[in-house]
């Protein structure tokens, strides 16, 4: 059920949640308000935070069906389901390995 960027363009972030600031957030919907049928990929870490996420992205403007978490990849698994997004984003606050 992965997204993928051959039928759409695929934004994704793989950090904890929790790296995720408001600034940071309002800049990445407006970039989905900007381009037509852009998906926000994110991981579900933690779970908790889904929830807000969504509503936040809906007081922004932007539809649940747009934003799709996934649970952490084993390691194995972790660069090949990279390659399914379009572009991959990274955070204001901190940067992947903060």
């Amino acid at each position: 059920n992965l997204p993928h960027h051959d039928t759409s363009i695929v934004l994704a972030n793989f950090n904890h949640l929790q790296k995720l600031g408001p600034a940071t957030f309002k800049l990445w919907t407006r970039i989905m308000a900007a381009t037509q049928g852009a998906r926000l990929w994110l991981l579900r870490f933690p779970k908790e935070a889904e929830g807000h996420i969504t509503r936040q992205a809906a007081s922004l403007g932007i539809d649940s069906p747009r934003l799709l978490f996934t649970d952490k990849f084993a390691d194995s698994e972790h660069l090949r389901v990279k390659r399914a997004a379009s572009l991959l984003l990274d955070t204001l606050e901190y940067n992947a390995h903060a």
